[in-house]
């Protein structure tokens, strides 16, 4: 379920474009403007506020993709987030809109209700999952996407289990 691809499910690129007019309600900057190669504070900021909103359901490699940054950029940015809200003012005001705007865990926990898996991607991905936790040199999946293919495999294997017994 990579964020380039058409792999993902629909919820998430519904998750994304909310935070992407978000972050351009509170800003006025396009997600082309925030994503180029700049280090103006405002393009900064947006950049911050995008991340933070997307960590909920992405990974900071996701994340980096999507802005053209490198995930140590993203882990960076997410761990002065709390700070710029305490001690910037204007930056506190522009997460409140954008928080608002994007909205609450309810709201994510209905997108994550609406992400389904294959019975097949499910399996690849617990796969992967698996090579990955025994030491192998690939990218981890993200926690969202295990948990989705947890969900698919037990209800899975309930349905199997309801047929034998």
């Amino acid at each position: 379920m990579n964020p380039n691809t058409n792999e993902m499910t629909n919820g998430l690129p519904r998750f994304l474009e909310r935070i992407r007019n978000a972050v351009l309600a509170a800003t006025g900057l396009t997600f082309e403007q925030y994503t180029a190669k700049s280090q103006c504070y405002d393009v900064y900021f947006a950049r911050m506020l995008f991340a933070f909103q997307a960590k909920k359901l992405l990974s900071e490699r996701e994340i980096g993709r999507l802005l053209k940054r490198h995930r140590t950029t993203i882990i960076s940015s997410l761990k002065k987030y709390n700070e710029e809200v305490e001690y910037n003012p204007r930056f506190k005001q522009l997460s409140e809109i954008v928080e608002e705007d994007v909205g609450n865990d309810e709201v994510i926990k209905q997108i994550l209700n609406t992400m389904t898996m294959t019975e097949k991607e499910a399996l690849n991905l617990l796969h992967t999952f698996q090579k990955w936790r025994r030491g192998a040199n690939m990218e981890m999946p993200t926690p969202t996407q295990v948990g989705i293919a947890l969900d698919v495999a037990i209800r899975t294997m309930r349905r199997v289990a309801k047929r034998n017994y």
